[in-house]
């Protein structure tokens, strides 16, 4: 056999290879975590590995353990097997303080000034543990600091630094009855404040002949202070300021006091020192006790503090908040402050100075606290609360910025003027909770959002004037600003009904102050569920609230009313109302706003109210303009334009002469009053006159009512009964037994003749015995007039005419009445009613089924019976009339003047004159002129002219035919004219000697005496009158004033027997002249010689 023994044979061998993915297990020898005492040495023990594979292995120990500093370290264990795998371990070492040892003082213990430390520190068995004050040291902090773990003071134990502080020092007041200063300001003013309110160190201040101020106290409490005694600073004796007491702790319990109080004074004293300082800073707090800095106080038959508190916060370093129950100030020292939270409770009083920044996310002033600005600070807080009556007060010029402003609980805010306020929403809730302002500052406040709740208010009521425009001269008059019913007093009426922001003024009754001006401008939604109001003092008028908002809810109230009557001894009259007006875009309001008068009883019965003023809401969105409680369209706000005007709720509403007023429709209801001023522009589509509602006008003036379409509702009324003439053209002379005639004669034989047009009557009717005739009414209505009511000039007193009605309308409808009928008459006096008046109706379709009354009054005495003539009734459709020709100018008047001048037109002779007040700039007068219906003018009525000359109008009647007036206007002179120096000295006018105006030959004697006559210029005193020898002066005889020669006249008469005053005998052949001398009352004088010659003939 052959054998292969070279075949290759392959061997396959398999290896199994595990990895090793497991660590190392550590194991710490000894104690873990691990305790030891500062101080102590640490012993590292150390720690065993072992490895599943490897078995035991080395470790690495890492970390550092300082025993010399309390604090926990980690010690770090680390091995590390063949394979790689990694193990970690930490041992925890806590490196713990020493037990705490206390010290305890049961035992009154005085402490010197300097640094003190301690583990426990407690304070008991009523133990005073002094702290002591070095005035005299150069160290800052002048007092004790005391550096514990704990320190507790028992009930009943105390710390006390009081009276440690300056005898004198920087408070010390210049005047020894004056109280000394620290954290407040102590009274008598002749010091200042000093130190540090967030870290009080400062000693308070004292006086060498009085106290000596508190010491300062600092505690650094690393735990716990509990306080259930008292730590203090008092200032002691007297007038002294308190000190300081400043706290650093982790936790602030107990139900202890803090003091830094000023010290007091007594009788004959008055003034005491001011508080001093402390501040509380912790992480925790259950501290339920007092901390404070309160005023020294005088005690004369009772306590008062007499100086300024001082300052104490509580500080939470845990939230940043600065918490406030006693007293504290906001220094500008120290600004800016910059808080989380600051809270006032506990009645706490904080003042802040002036140009400070407060910087908090929230600022909650409650239970009674106050808050008082003193201006120009600059405030960012998002939210501020005030609560439980507590207060907040501005003195202007702030800078607010935050999100909302909410006052509750009775409390007030109270806003000044000159700030910057960026508020986005104000709720005012809560009972007797107040927005107010400092009087005679506008409130107003641009916020988007302002909710007032039931109950609550924004108020300025009595923050207006004392004396104001509306403050009347005379005794027991009341205020006066939105209105004047009865047009007495319309001089003191001022202000803006569309914008109305004036104060209200005060009256006669003691300490007046009308209403003030609130001005809320709401970009979003004003909700008033409660009052908004400027009410007046008792006498003093209503104030102005003006709102504009884009939606407005709620079922409050807006306030504008005056003052009630005064009945305090003597009687003022009460206020008159403000004004309100309110704009809106939409709204849902269900409340009510109203500007009345005040009221009062004079007698105890009857009640007397004074004048409304001005109450408008405004529909923005629609123009629209809602009066629903009184109104005045006045001449400064013309000209009015708005879609619909609606007039309600009993609501009078009065116009200014030569207003404009444009609108679409306008209506009168709910037993409203419209009255008419006679010369307003009324343009319309639609006037409405509805529920019992009035429309009227001012006596002697004609109602002129231009529109479209007029509707007067059944019980509604186009009244102008009484407003015609006192003493008119059909008036009967006084004492006759005669009714006053118009457009029919007055009963009785001495009744005057009829007057006026018949077919344009516009002529008011004539009174008699004080009681005035029927008015006058014209109404041109282009589309419709639907008389369902009564449209009357009559009146129903004794003796007087009735008046006009004087209709144009193109459609005439509706079952009411036109009435103008004369007054009537009863026993004693007879049938002398007065006549019937005029009603003129012009149309172009007449379906009234009414009545058209002229009647004349009756005269009624067992029976009724006409006791005058009836007026005129025409009615004409205006396709058949012809063209007027009435071509008068009626009235001429110069308005813009006050008083309105008016002029007197002289039909005769077609002349207007009017005299107008000394120093008018008559250049550029704008005069406003009534003329006959349906007539132009030429120049225009209402265009300036220049009256330095006489001006000629042209009147146009409809036919064409014309009329000239010539108007001539006087300047009268000046009643208090400057008076005019009089230079010009007297003469002697006029002379006589023995009857001759020139030379005379005489030989005077007594029986045949020179006759001397003189006239002056003017009256004058005779100073003298000299005869005097031509050639020697010495010679001479002189006269002064006497009998016959009496001062201050012109005429002097004297005689001459010869005799001389000077030189001797009267001799032969001399000549004399007369010198003579006068003063007129100017002082101006005439010294000199007359020019006839006197010549002596003793042969005569």
């Amino acid at each position: 056999d052959n054998t292969d023994t070279n075949t290759d044979t392959e061997t396959e061998t398999e290896i199994n290879i595990e990895t090793d993915i497991i660590p190392p297990v550590i194991t710490i020898l000894g104690d873990n975590p691990l305790s030891i005492t500062k101080g102590d040495s640490y012993i590292e023990l150390g720690a065993d590995s072992l490895d599943e594979k490897d078995g035991n292995i080395s470790v690495i120990i890492s970390g550092n353990v300082d025993t010399s500093v309390v604090g926990s370290y980690d010690m770090t264990y680390t091995s590390t097997d063949n394979s790689g795998n990694i193990s970690t371990a930490i041992r925890v070492v806590n490196v713990l303080a020493p037990p705490l040892t206390t010290f305890t003082i049961d035992t009154n213990t005085v402490l010197k000034p300097g640094k003190y430390s301690y583990d426990n520190l407690v304070i008991t068995n009523n133990a005073v543990l002094t702290l002591e004050g070095d005035p005299d040291s150069t160290n800052s902090f002048k007092g004790v600091e005391i550096n514990a773990y704990n320190i507790t003071i028992d009930a009943g134990a105390s710390i006390s630094a009081d009276g440690q502080g300056y005898q004198d020092g920087p408070g010390s007041p210049e005047l020894n009855e004056d109280g000394a200063s620290y954290g407040g300001k102590g009274a008598g003013g002749t010091s200042s404040v000093y130190g540090s309110s967030l870290e009080p160190e400062d000693l308070g201040s004292g006086k060498l002949s009085s106290g000596r101020g508190g010491g300062a106290i600092k505690l650094i409490v690393t735990d716990t202070l509990k306080n259930n005694g008292t730590i203090s600073a008092n200032g002691i004796n007297s007038r002294a300021s308190g000190g300081s007491i400043y706290v650093k702790t982790n936790q602030l319990e107990g139900t202890g006091n803090f003091n830094a109080n000023g010290s007091g004074t007594s009788w004959p004293y008055t003034k005491a020192g001011g508080g001093g300082r402390i501040a509380l800073y912790y992480n925790t707090s259950s501290f339920s006790g007092l901390a404070q800095a309160l005023a020294g106080i005088y005690c004369f038959y009772g306590c008062n503090p007499a100086a300024d508190t001082g300052t104490v916060g509580l500080f939470n370093l845990s939230d940043n908040s600065l918490n406030i129950i006693s007293t504290w100030t906001f220094e500008d020292s120290l600004s800016p402050f910059n808080f989380d939270k600051i809270i006032l409770n506990k009645n706490s009083k904080v003042e802040i100075e002036e140009n400070v920044i407060i910087n908090s996310d929230e600022f909650f002033v409650d239970e009674g606290s106050s808050v008082v600005s003193l201006g120009n600070n600059v405030l960012n807080i998002p939210i501020i609360t005030l609560d439980n009556i507590s207060t907040f007060t501005l003195a202007g010029g702030e800078k607010i910025d935050s999100d909302s402003l909410l006052v509750k609980g009775g409390s007030t805010f109270t806003f000044s003027d000159n700030g910057i306020l960026s508020i986005d929403s104000l709720l005012v809730s809560g009972n007797s909770s107040t927005v107010t302002v400092v009087p005679e500052k506008i409130l107003l406040l641009e916020i988007p959002n302002v909710e007032v709740q039931e109950g609550a208010y924004i108020s300025v009521d009595q923050k207006g004037y004392v004396n104001g425009p509306g403050t009347q001269n005379e005794n027991q008059k009341g205020g006066l600003y939105g209105g004047d019913d009865e047009n007495i007093s319309s001089s003191y009426v001022y202000g803006s009904a569309l914008k109305p922001v004036d104060f209200g003024s005060g009256g006669k009754a003691p300490h007046p102050q009308g209403g003030g001006a609130i001005r809320l401008v709401i970009t979003d939604t004003l909700i008033n569920n409660g009052i908004i109001s400027a009410n007046g003092n008792v006498s003093s008028s209503g104030g102005s609230i003006y709102v504009t908002t884009k939606n407005l809810l709620g079922n409050g109230e807006f306030s504008a009313n005056g003052g009630g009557l005064y009945a305090g001894g003597y009687f003022a009259a009460p206020g008159g109302g403000g004004r309100v007006a309110v704009y809106y875009e939409s709204s849902s309001f269900t409340g009510k706003a109203e500007a009345k008068g005040g009221c009062g009883s004079y007698d105890g019965w009857s009640m007397t109210c004074a004048s409304k003023g001005t109450v408008g809401l405004f529909d923005t969105l629609n123009n629209d303009l809602y009066l629903d409680s009184s109104w005045q369209f006045k001449n400064s706000d013309s000209p009015f334009n708005f879609n619909n005007i609606f007039i309600s709720n009993g609501t009078k509403v009065i116009s200014d002469e030569n207003i404009s007023l444009t609108a679409n429709d306008i209506s009168i209801d709910g037993a409203s009053t419209f009255v008419f001023s006679g010369s307003e522009t009324i343009n319309a589509n639609q006037m409405n006159i509805l529920g019992n509602s009035t429309l009227t006008i001012l006596n002697e003036k004609i109602l002129k009512l231009e529109v479209s379409n007029l509707f007067v509702e059944t019980g509604s009324y186009i009244q102008v009964d009484g407003k015609g003439y006192v003493s008119g053209p059909g008036s009967p002379e006084e004492g006759e037994q005669a009714g006053a005639s118009y457009g029919g004669k007055g009963g009785g034989a001495s009744s005057k003749p009829v007057y006026g047009s018949k077919e344009e009557p516009i002529d008011f009717g004539s009174g008699s015995k004080g009681n005035r005739g029927g008015g006058a009414i014209r109404l041109d209505i282009s589309g419709t007039l639907e008389n369902n009511g009564i449209i009357s000039a009559s009146n129903t007193k004794e003796h007087v005419s009735g008046g006009s009605i004087y209709v144009t309308a193109s459609n005439i409808l509706g079952n009411g009445k036109f009435v103008a009928n004369g007054g009537g008459s009863s026993w004693p006096y007879g049938s002398i009613g007065g006549g019937g008046g005029r009603i003129a109706i012009y149309y172009d379709d007449y379906s009234f089924s009414g009545e058209n009354i002229v009647l004349p009054g009756n005269y009624c005495f067992s029976g009724c019976a006409s006791a005058g003539e009836s007026g005129t009734l025409h009615l004409v459709d205006k396709n058949f009339i012809p063209l007027s020709s009435s071509k008068k100018i009626i009235k001429f008047n110069f308005s813009e003047l006050i008083p309105e001048v008016v002029g007197t037109i002289e039909e005769s002779n077609h002349t207007i004159s009017l005299s107008v007040p000394f120093s008018t700039d008559i250049t550029n007068l704008v005069p406003n002129i009534d003329i006959s219906d349906k007539a132009s003018i030429d120049p225009l009525n209402g265009v300036s002219q220049n009256f330095s000359n006489p001006v000629s109008y042209i009147v146009i009647a409809e036919d064409g035919s014309t009329e000239s007036y010539t108007v001539t206007v006087l300047v009268l002179p000046d009643p208090d004219p400057e008076p005019i120096l009089d230079t010009t000295p007297p003469e002697i006018s006029s002379f006589l000697l023995n009857d001759i105006s020139g030379d005379v030959t005489i030989n005077p004697t007594e029986s045949n005496p020179l006759s001397i006559n003189l006239n002056a210029s003017e009256n004058v005193n005779w100073m003298s009158i000299k005869i005097e020898n031509e050639d020697d002066s010495t010679v001479y005889k002189i006269f002064q004033s006497g009998v016959n020669c009496v001062d201050d006249t012109n005429t002097c008469l004297k005689s001459w027997n010869g005799g001389l005053s000077s030189g001797g005998l009267l001799q032969d052949d001399t000549t004399f002249k007369i010198k003579v001398h006068i003063k007129d009352e100017a002082g101006n004088e005439f010294y000199d010689y007359l020019s006839p010659v006197i010549t002596i003939d003793t042969l005569i």
